[in-house]
């Protein structure tokens, strides 16, 4: 009886090994997969400033000034869309004025702690991203956060995480508990602390140490600040989500983008601090009120449970990890 001799076909799947043919199938779906999404610039953006705020929402920028390399400018809406991603199916991701200049001003000029974009371009940096979307983005509810590895150099990461500045050698194990003693505090000023409160916990706390760890306000949030130089990354975190505007149309926006790592949202996200209504609740509803509910014996509904939850979840995220501050930004 002959004995039975495997193909080609099948010693490679058993070894986990891609015939030509396998490989060009392959070759061809990614280069699909790149050329799904594309993207289509809508304005020339040199610099872009807020220009007009909301009259009760003081933190609410209505309008912004965009500045053009022609040198024209012209004053915008918050949500102008300035460039836009599609992909091949009609869908559409908008970068709004709100989100360049967010974008532009904290990643690319490096005005704050946290990472910076390589090069000088939005549109670039746009274009790379589109050649790694994932075919339907992962939302969760009204947002999709997520991390994309795009086989290049995306610029500098912003953020970091205890352990690792324990393992590098920049902060110490007595770095480390130091910074423990200040935890309950950071979560309660995270809860109901005013910006005063913040920044007065925050100095006494730094005029007590002398290492590479700190704590820092960053977005309204106290969070640690290690002093470090910024790490080359691949990766870049991209936050859209579904917004409704008065006329009723549906838009994807660009929240932020930002070389690096996934990270939770900040503790003193704008939902936690009820400057949007969350599902379920109204705007206006904090945190700290939902805390004062529990504390007065009351019980809170299943969305408020959740709100509580993913407020404690983002302190975790923010108290593990924490913002990177270059040795000269000292």
């Amino acid at each position: 009886m002959e004995k039975y001799k495997p193909s080609s076909e099948e010693v490679a799947k058993a070894e986990g090994i891609m015939t030509d043919e396998q490989k060009g199938m392959s070759e061809q779906r990614e280069k699909e997969l790149k050329e799904y999404w594309g993207v289509e610039t809508l304005e020339q953006v040199k610099d872009i400033a807020p220009s007009q705020f909301h009259p009760d929402k003081k933190w609410m920028a209505t309008h912004f000034k965009i500045e053009r390399p022609d040198g024209t400018s012209e004053e915008v809406e918050s949500t102008k869309t300035i460039l836009k991603i599609k992909n091949k199916d009609g869908v559409e991701i908008e970068v709004p004025a709100f989100a360049t200049h967010h974008i532009m001003s904290l990643h690319l000029k490096g005005e704050e702690a946290g990472s910076t974009m390589e090069g000088e371009s939005l549109e670039s940096s746009f274009g790379v991203v589109a050649e790694h979307l994932p075919k339907e983005l992962p939302f969760k509810g009204e947002a999709a956060a997520f991390e994309m590895d795009v086989e290049q150099n995306t610029g500098t990461e912003g953020v970091s995480s205890q352990n690792e500045m324990m393992e590098k050698g920049i902060a110490t194990k007595e770095d480390l508990e130091t910074l423990a003693t200040a935890k309950d505090e950071v979560f309660r000023l995270n809860i109901e602390g005013t910006d005063e409160e913040k920044k007065k916990f925050v100095d006494e706390f730094n005029a007590r140490v002398s290492g590479n760890v700190k704590l820092g306000v960053r977005g309204g949030a106290v969070t640690p600040f290690f002093t470090a130089e910024r790490q080359p990354t691949s990766k870049m975190f991209l936050v859209v989500g579904k917004e409704k505007d008065p006329d009723n149309s549906e838009h994807n926006r660009v929240w932020t983008m930002t070389p690096g790592r996934y990270m939770d949202k900040l503790p003193s996200d704008g939902k936690f601090i009820g400057r949007f209504a969350s599902e379920g609740i109204p705007e206006g509803t904090t945190v700290a009120d939902l805390w004062k509910k529990v504390k007065a014996g009351e019980k809170l509904s299943p969305e408020e449970m959740v709100l509580v939850d993913d407020q404690k979840k983002a302190q975790e995220c923010w108290w593990n990890g924490g913002f990177i501050v270059a040795p000269e930004k000292k």
